[in-house]
């Protein structure tokens, strides 16, 4: 058993001690926090959590739980069997599902890039001082530049200018030397101008937004918000490529406190990808071997020659989805964990003190001009992916996760979301809400049925 000094009842474990024995710790937790079919929450009415999603899925798409009725149809129970009309559903709920996607579709995206770094502060602040003084000295130098102009006319031709050849000679004069007034400059400088990294980093999020398709995705996760009230996002980079993914509800499994409103805050969180063996070895690229490969082409075959239920999602009496048979189940699961860093305060080259971070194993060396070194534990985020049932990749640190060094005790997890109205109850989304007025519909038109058999 490995050796770990323990923080506030946590393990703290050296990088070393995490990445020994092939990364077992990375497997470990894996496994841990792959729920299998233990995931289902249940409400006060014992419905589990993903029987009622799956059941507002098929509603919008025009489907119904025939179980939900068996009071209203099979009154008698199932021995006489069900009465002599047909539960059917009259759908009065897609369209307003369908008008919210429209109006999100509709939205602009007006994200802006702002750089909140020093260097970029102080950039905008000299930006700002320029055009001041440009002003300033425009202010003073062009009614000179105004008189020599007028003198000038005057000698070249000799007579004295009109008054209107005067006031258009003036006009050319200032819109050359026009300058922003303080107040003009101000209003520009919070609107309009932009920081070169600004700008730059503003191009690439255009050029994402167009290459990820955000506004169809947003679209997507608005759609499962709707039907769900679960919205989830994943983010983060693939090939060395950053991207976007929209997550499906009914594949997702979190912890999070009730103090916490958003899931990347959360502890951790599992998704449930399924691919066919030509995007998994896209995915994983040069990570895997030929062993993997011929790995992944032999669990898949097995896919296909018999259910594997034990590695899919339990929807009581739903059975398994026909797309998720012909497909591999890659789990990818993200969590926080306690890493314990050191921070150096030396002196460089040129004699100016300087601090960066050292990881756990460094040791003080005052002869190469360290001045102090305090070690601090942070929490920090690792994922892994489990590919098929014991084929494990990717177990690392999440890549770039540290994006500010002033609150490097802030980490987000790469799943990005919120569930709506569950603040003390359960998640109640809009197809919730309006569900009881679409079976009302269907149960009087059932009994109109009845009547009109009679």
């Amino acid at each position: 058993m490995m050796d770990a000094r323990v923080f506030q009842g946590a393990e703290v474990l050296t990088t070393a001690q995490k990445n020994a024995n092939d990364k077992q710790w990375y497997k470990d937790k894996i496994q841990m926090l792959d729920m299998g079919n233990n995931r289902s929450t249940y409400n006060s009415n014992g419905v589990s959590e993903y029987h009622r999603m799956k059941v507002n899925y098929d509603l919008f798409n025009n489907i119904l739980d025939l179980k939900d009725f068996e009071y209203v149809c099979k009154p008698f129970g199932n021995e006489v069997g069900e009465l002599p009309a047909k539960m059917v559903n009259r759908d009065i709920l897609s369209n307003k599902i369908k008008v919210i996607l429209g109006l999100e579709a509709t939205r602009p995206f007006d994200y802006s890039v702002i750089a909140t770094n020093p260097e970029a502060t102080t950039r905008k602040e000299q930006k700002e001082t320029e055009m001041l003084k440009d002003f300033v000295i425009n202010s003073i130098i062009t009614p000179i530049k105004q008189n020599l102009e007028v003198e000038a006319q005057k000698q070249a031709q000799g007579r004295e200018l009109s008054k209107e050849e005067v006031a258009q000679i003036n006009q050319q004069v200032a819109e050359q030397l026009k300058a922003m007034t303080p107040e003009e400059v101000k209003l520009y400088m919070e609107r309009d101008h932009q920081d070169p990294a600004e700008a730059l980093n503003q191009h690439l999020l255009n050029y994402l937004k167009e290459r990820e398709k955000t506004n169809r995705k947003f679209n997507l996760g608005t759609k499962h918000a709707a039907l769900t009230a679960k919205e989830f996002y994943w983010v983060g980079e693939i090939n060395g490529e950053p991207s976007m993914r929209v997550c499906n509800p009914r594949r997702c499994n979190y912890d999070k406190s009730p103090e916490t409103e958003f899931v990347e805050d959360g502890e951790w969180f599992s998704y449930e990808y399924r691919m066919t063996p030509s995007q998994v070895i896209s995915f994983f690229a040069d990570e895997l071997t030929k062993e993997d490969i011929k790995k992944i082409y032999s669990d898949y075959k097995a896919y296909l020659t018999r259910p594997l239920t034990e590695d899919l999602f339990n929807f009581s009496q739903y059975s398994y989805n026909e797309e998720d048979r012909n497909t591999m189940r890659v789990l990818h699961v993200t969590w926080r964990a306690l890493r314990e860093i050191g921070f150096l305060k030396y002196i460089d080259e040129n004699g100016e003190e300087q601090m960066t971070i050292v990881d756990e194993n460094y040791k003080l060396n005052p002869e190469a001009g360290d001045i102090s070194l305090v070690k601090e534990v942070l929490p920090e985020i690792y994922e892994g992916y489990k590919i098929g049932s014991a084929l494990f990749k990717k177990l690392r640190p999440v890549p770039g996760q540290f994006r500010d060094m002033d609150n490097l005790y802030n980490q987000k997890l790469p799943y990005y979301g919120t569930v709506y109205d569950s603040e003390n109850s359960v998640p109640t989304s809009i197809m919730d809400r309006g569900k009881v007025w679409q079976y009302y519909l269907n149960i009087v038109y059932y009994r109109l049925e009845m009547v009109m058999a009679a």
